[in-house]
């Protein structure tokens, strides 16, 4: 008997497209969004957000870490054992 596929997945190129754009959309415009920003903190007349765009890269930093290292090894090791 054959082995139905629970879901349908579709044509390597248009899978790769939408991770593409699911990936590059959102790099494209958070960098926007930084650049603008350090521009803006290194200038004299945004100096006084240097203190918070540097907390806020930090607290970014240390969230992005422990929200990967949790989610990665339940999401992963759980769809592998199926």
């Amino acid at each position: 008997m054959a082995r139905r596929r629970s879901i349908d997945q579709g044509n390597l190129l248009t899978l790769a497209l939408a991770h593409l754009g699911t990936v590059c959309c959102p790099a494209a415009a958070s960098t926007l969004v930084a650049s603008d920003w350090a521009f803006l903190v290194t200038r004299p007349l945004g100096a006084q957000f240097l203190p918070l765009s540097r907390t806020l890269v930090n607290i970014g930093q240390t969230f992005r870490r422990s929200v990967l290292a949790v989610t990665v090894p339940l999401v992963g090791f759980v769809r592998s054992r199926r």
